[in-house]
């Protein structure tokens, strides 16, 4: 069962200096960090990267932001989620919270890290078939 996904600690967190903080509370969530890189995105993984908000008039900005600076792309596997209903992509977005930090209930990682919508500090996919996707984009097999 394929029980993995992808996050990414973005640009302005790193600037910040916060990586440390946010790798500690996803370890005291009980994750297991899978593989790490801290690196820069290309406008070409970006793009691909959210493909699927091509038609949205955010996806530039979207796209440009992750790009400003280092971030670190992240495979995250929850051992302790053994029911079918409890996915590990599933349990990471209710984790960092709502996109909206001002709307992310109190405990979230958006919540403490984030500042708004636009530097909202993580990514998560929104599927199993976006973290398979997403993993593969800058993982290939």
């Amino acid at each position: 069962m394929f029980n993995s996904t992808f996050a990414i600690i973005k640009p302005h967190v790193i600037e910040e200096e916060k990586t440390i903080e946010i790798l500690a509370c996803i370890i005291q969530m009980g994750y297991v960090i899978r593989r790490l890189e801290t690196r820069c995105i290309t406008l070409e993984e970006a793009k691909e990267l959210y493909a699927e908000h091509v038609n949205k008039n955010y996806f530039d900005g979207l796209c440009n932001r992750t790009c400003e600076g280092p971030v670190m792309i992240i495979e995250l596997y929850r051992p302790l989620l053994t029911s079918s209903l409890q996915k590990c992509w599933k349990k990471w977005r209710e984790d960092i919270g709502n996109t909206d930090p001002s709307m992310a209930y109190t405990n979230s990682l958006r919540r403490q890290f984030g500042h708004s919508v636009q530097y909202n500090a993580l990514h998560g996919s929104d599927s199993e078939e976006s973290a398979k996707r997403e993993l593969e984009i800058f993982w290939p097999k």
